[in-house]
């Protein structure tokens, strides 16, 4: 069995039931056969920080659409998923032509994909919803079947492999995309990878999200028994950081994986010379980005937290959307200080 394999495995189970994969020195022998991810659990009633957030939670203007070409789109031979505007090119917000689509590159969390046998779509369609709202406020997002995503090399490569279409006449992205304002998400592991692309200082992306990332503390002792350690993010690398920007979010109850701890760590050692925003939910579950599995209205299904905050983020940063980026400033609408919040644990931001 790959020792790829064996570590995703180990990490999916960790990360779903929240114990140790550690049995004295050994590693656990886990079958070779496709795990299950953790089941949507259902999230609290999720309030709104304000009506700004509110109103990109909801769907945004761009029709979407859903391609998943059969070539590979990174340095390990997986296909991509690519969510996008339908109609390329054109503005919903203004109704005119000439409009060049941000790019977002998503690293999803642990599974026991391989080179052989990548992501298996079954995994990729719980991310559709956030994917398609994402490509719904005009970006172009693009998902590496990649299940382990590590320091984020795979997730760089399908940013390139974007550009690529972009600069490939008869390509249906051919000039239709922003390839200067490039953004990454990624959720789980694929946090982690946020963390470590940042730690990089990595040309491609200008700002980032990292939404239950596995922390340092867990990915170090997860080495310990681990022969080839994904989760090498060069925290002390983040105190030198001198471009791009982050959004740590983390849940108080995603203990070993990216509880208070996890999150607090990561943000006070990320330099100050960058933009960086922290947020602790309380009580969410670890896979809170999929969204509620019991949300039957289009109101009910937008209250999840990383809806309206990530496209925020995203719109700030990569198309300089000011009142989407106020909210994260000190006393805006999410970063402002409260001594309780029914949703919110602690929240933090050095953005002036």
């Amino acid at each position: 069995m790959p020792k790829k394999r064996i570590a995703a495995a180990a990490l999916a189970v960790a990360a779903a039931v929240g114990t140790s994969v550690l049995s004295g020195a050994q590693l656990i022998p886990l079958p070779d056969i496709p795990l299950p991810g953790p089941p949507p659990a259902p999230m609290p009633n999720y309030t709104f920080q304000g009506p700004i957030e509110a109103k990109y939670a909801q769907t945004g203007p761009w029709a979407t659409s859903l391609v998943e070409p059969g070539d590979a789109c990174d340095r390990e031979g997986n296909p991509c998923a690519i969510f996008y505007p339908t109609r390329l090119g054109f503005n919903a917000q203004t109704g005119e032509y000439g409009f060049s689509h941000p790019v977002i590159s998503i690293a999803g969390g642990t599974t026991t994909g391989t080179t052989a046998n990548p992501r298996p779509l079954q995994d990729v369609a719980p991310y559709e919803p956030y994917l398609r709202h994402l490509a719904s406020w005009g970006f172009v997002v693009v998902l590496t079947r990649d299940g382990w995503t590590s320091t984020g090399e795979t997730v760089s490569d399908a940013a390139d492999y974007m550009v690529a279409k972009n600069d490939q006449p008869g390509s249906r992205f051919y000039r239709k995309l922003d390839t200067a304002n490039m953004g990454m998400m990624g959720f789980s592991q694929g946090g982690g990878s946020a963390a470590a692309l940042l730690a990089a200082q990595n040309p491609r992306f200008k700002t980032y999200l990292s939404g239950q990332g596995v922390g340092q503390l867990f990915g170090a002792i997860l080495s310990l028994y681990l022969l080839d350690n994904p989760m090498s993010t060069g925290l002390l690398s983040l105190t030198n950081v001198s471009k791009g920007s982050i959004f740590y979010v983390g849940s108080t109850t995603d203990f070993p994986v990216s509880g208070l701890d996890t999150n607090l760590t990561y943000y006070l050692t990320t330099s100050n010379q960058v933009d960086k925003v922290m947020g602790v939910l309380d009580s969410y579950p670890h896979p809170t980005v999929l969204g509620n599995p019991g949300c039957t209205t289009a109101e009910s299904c937008a209250r999840n937290p990383y809806r309206g905050l990530g496209v925020a983020w995203m719109l700030w940063k990569l198309r300089g959307v000011q009142d989407a980026g106020s909210i994260f400033r000190q006393g805006g609408e999410f970063a402002k200080f409260q001594l309780s919040n029914p949703d919110w644990t602690m929240r933090l931001s050095n953005v002036q």
